[in-house]
């Protein structure tokens, strides 16, 4: 045998494909066919040395096509067949069709590389010599896996010079005749018992285990057994490989380690930044509050504003994003009444226009004290502050701005500030029932309000009557935790 013949025998090209990657590192010649019939005449033709074999295919399946195959073929060959788990009764119809080696599904493709060498090395057994076991020995000689061959009583009538030195033999020390189970001294004796015993029906059995020996250290090793048939395909022993898949298992392992370690990492991270969040609102809270500081109604204010501006926002299909930052930039409205004084602010009757022009210069002052932030909330925060005195028809203050000039969320403080002012008491005036300020606001839109603003407000009228009733009686010490 020169190249050895491989005939894939699938009506997936995809599959194909996927399985002559498997064997790019291998010196193989390829055929392919889309059904059973193809199949025969690629059998017919090129006379492959291995088979792989589908099922389910259109025209003529993997069935009919191990049918009509058998009567033609005077000399057997090597035949895979992939199969679904669980299948016994296609396996077993299979195995009568001249199938010997079978893989379920899904294939590992280090399964299926390892199973193809192992039926190479039997086919150029069978090509070269139908009864000496000479010819395979030679081509295991050169597997880097540990193999060896036993007979049915488990007795080793071969062994390469691999598994020599993966189990430290000399191999001057003939382990020929001697029964496999006690030539490798392991602690799972029972485990590799039962992997010898396995009736296993052709199909290739493949068992990662950790093996533990007495004297050195443990290994992990893939340990795979598969038949060995005579040329008339009569069991006449088993082939066992044993690979060292130690630096995988422990590549994997650090993986683990390193996965784990990693998710510690971040949860750790992800409470801090839930940490670090509730600070950073927490300290917007208490920096709003300072403009509310003189009033008996410190912190409710802020509070009602943040959540009637969270529900216009929300009502108006605004993204979750926008939603949440004038949540909290909107308590940071009347920030600039830091810099006015507290007397004027207080005073119980009307400001005279020197006051009142005093208090016109909040909004500037909040702007430059939120000015120039790289955050989302306070960059909005500005905004609001700067503008929520602007009215819509432009008659309003600092900048005279009118319409869309006005950003949407100072348009939105604008109103619920408004409202929040009317229906509660303020140094000035007893709290207007929920009526009155309808009645104004109603009577203001498109006047000082947005009319789509007005409209959202009208439709919301029930949750902001739930927010009223539930900061009625609220306490200072509670406020804040409205605010989390």
């Amino acid at each position: 045998m020169n190249k050895p013949k491989i005939l894939i025998i699938d009506d997936e090209k995809n599959i194909r494909e996927s399985i002559k990657r498997t064997f790019r590192q291998d010196d193989y010649l390829f055929y392919e066919a889309e059904n059973g019939q193809q199949g025969l005449d690629q059998v017919e033709k090129e006379k492959p040395h291995i088979l792989i074999l589908d099922l389910n295919m259109p025209i003529m399946d993997g069935r009919q096509f191990l049918k009509k195959l058998k009567p033609k073929v005077s000399d057997p060959f090597s035949i895979l067949v992939l199969t679904g788990q669980g299948f016994e009764k296609e396996i077993k119809y299979c195995y009568e069709h001249g199938a010997r080696f079978f893989l379920g599904k899904p294939v590992s493709k280090y399964e299926m590389r390892g199973l193809v060498k192992n039926m190479i090395a039997l086919e150029r057994f069978k090509e070269k010599s139908k009864s000496e076991l000479s010819i395979v020995y030679d081509a295991l000689a050169s597997s880097p896996s540990g193999t060896v061959i036993i007979d049915l009583k488990g007795v080793v009538t071969y062994a390469n010079s691999a598994f020599y030195a993966m189990f430290q033999f000399d191999e001057k020390e003939n382990i020929k005749g001697k029964r496999l189970i006690n030539v490798i001294q392991m602690a799972e004796t029972d485990v590799l018992q039962s992997l010898i015993n396995t009736e296993n029906d052709g199909k290739r059995v493949a068992k990662e285990m950790q093996v533990k020996f007495k004297d050195r250290d443990s290994m992990f090793m893939e340990v795979t057994t598969s038949n060995v048939s005579d040329h008339e395909d009569n069991i006449i022993g088993r082939m066992i490989s044993f690979e060292d898949i130690t630096k995988r298992k422990q590549s994997e392992q650090k993986q683990k380690i390193y996965a784990r370690d990693l998710a510690k990492s971040l949860k750790d991270l992800k409470i801090s930044q839930q940490n670090l969040q509730k600070a950073y609102l927490d300290t917007i809270y208490r920096l709003s509050i300072v403009a509310e500081y003189h009033d008996k109604d410190t912190g409710r204010h802020i509070i009602r504003v943040s959540y009637y501006s969270e529900i216009i926002a929300k009502n108006m299909g605004l993204s979750n994003q926008v939603i949440w930052d004038i949540k909290y930039a909107a308590p940071m409205h009347d920030i600039g009444k830091i810099g006015i004084a507290p007397d004027i602010l207080n005073k119980p009757s009307s400001l005279n226009k020197e006051e009142f022009d005093l208090v016109k210069k909040h909004p500037q002052i909040g702007k430059m004290i939120l000015s120039n932030s790289e955050s989302s909330i306070i960059r909005m925060a500005e905004d609001i502050a700067a503008y929520h005195h602007e009215r819509w028809d432009g008659g309003g203050y600092p900048d005279g701005l009118s319409g869309e000039e006005i950003p949407l969320s100072a348009r939105i403080v604008a109103l619920v500030d408004v409202f929040d002012a009317i229906t509660t008491e303020r140094p000035y005036k007893k709290p207007f029932s929920i009526d009155v300020a309808c009645e104004i606001i109603r009577n203001e839109s498109g006047k000082h309000f947005d009319p789509q603003v007005v409209k959202i407000f009208f439709d919301s009228l029930d949750e902001f009557s739930k927010i009223m009733q539930d900061l009625e009686n609220i306490t200072p010490k509670k406020v804040a935790t409205y605010f989390q």
